[in-house]
């Protein structure tokens, strides 16, 4: 789609997260994600994200999602 620039980037995250409150689970979240370097000054960001052992919904065990970002800078 675009060409391969030494600007693009890709990256993975993991994170653990403590609400605090006693009984409560600890959410884990699994995040990939890849830059393009689409023009000079802009960026498209594609993601996806997986959300695993939230303390807020205990019926759900995991909750996955998407997302694009478009980001101009001058």
């Amino acid at each position: 789609m675009f060409p391969n620039n030494k600007s693009d980037l890709s990256g993975i995250a993991f994170s653990v997260g403590s609400s605090g409150i006693a009984n409560l689970r600890s959410d884990k979240v699994l995040e990939m994600f890849y830059r393009w370097q689409a023009t000079k000054h802009g960026q498209l960001s594609a993601g996806v994200q997986g959300i695993f052992d939230s303390p807020f919904d205990p019926r759900t065990s995991a909750v996955g999602m998407y997302w694009l970002r478009l980001r101009v800078a001058f």
